[in-house]
């Protein structure tokens, strides 16, 4: 039996794969400190963004990186190899469920920050 995906998809989905289980490392692994060193308090780029977030959502962030790299490698590899994923003809249920779980940690994180803490250096305290 031939493999039923085309060389050019072959490539492209191994290489989104790679990028995003990259994103999930970075993100689960960044962020973290040494005890008694400071965080990097440098104003912009990546890293910047990445220290912002609080650590659920920097963990959520980067586990659903990690599942969608792992199942994007194994929709484009053969079925024996990586046996363990979501059916192809099931993956609304694979994006809906990461869709979830990024808008839910990022909606909490809004919450906590605008609701919770209105009095934050984020906004002005004087609305006249």
């Amino acid at each position: 039996m031939a493999w039923p995906v085309p060389g050019v998809l072959v490539v492209l989905g191994y290489s989104a794969g790679l990028c995003c289980l990259v994103f999930g490392l970075w993100m689960v692994w960044g962020g973290r400190a040494t005890p008694g060193e400071s965080p990097d308090a440098s104003p912009g780029g990546p890293a910047a963004w990445r220290d912002r977030l609080t650590e659920a959502t920097r963990l959520t962030l980067g586990l659903c990186g990690l599942f969608v790299g792992y199942h994007l490698a194994s929709y484009v590899s053969p079925p024996t190899w990586l046996g363990l994923r979501v059916p192809p003809e099931r993956w609304w249920l694979l994006a809906g469920g990461v869709a979830l779980a990024i808008l839910g940690t990022l909606g909490t994180d809004w919450v906590v920050d605008r609701v919770q803490r209105p009095d934050s250096p984020a906004e002005p305290k004087d609305r006249a």
